[in-house]
């Protein structure tokens, strides 16, 4: 409510209150958000927000992180082709069995 300077609703202990009782319905993330004025609903709103707007931002704001998380995660490109990395293995293999035969 600091956000809102101008804001002084006839009972502030019911709207605390009611305002309270829906943000615990969401992710302690999306509340954080919410409440923060530099991404939250006082970034949208002019006026101290209704239980319905809340609502409204809270949905919002939860749908964008269900649909980002659902999103598949992108497979990353292999670096080197399997031909080159047997390839290598086998320069390895070579090299190696090479320290293995010093003459003693």
């Amino acid at each position: 409510m600091g956000s809102y300077p101008h804001a002084s609703p006839p009972n502030p202990e019911a709207y605390a209150a009611s305002l309270a009782d829906v943000l615990e319905q969401y992710p302690l993330g999306v509340v954080q958000e919410c409440c923060d004025p530099r991404f939250g609903i006082a970034r949208t709103r002019e006026f101290p927000p209704t239980v319905a707007a809340l609502v409204a931002w809270c949905d919002l704001t939860t749908r964008a992180y269900k649909a980002l998380s659902a999103r598949p995660k992108p497979v990353p490109e292999p670096v080197h082709t399997e031909e080159h990395c047997a390839t290598m293995r086998e320069r390895l293999r070579a090299l190696f069995n090479g320290f293995r035969k010093v003459p003693q």
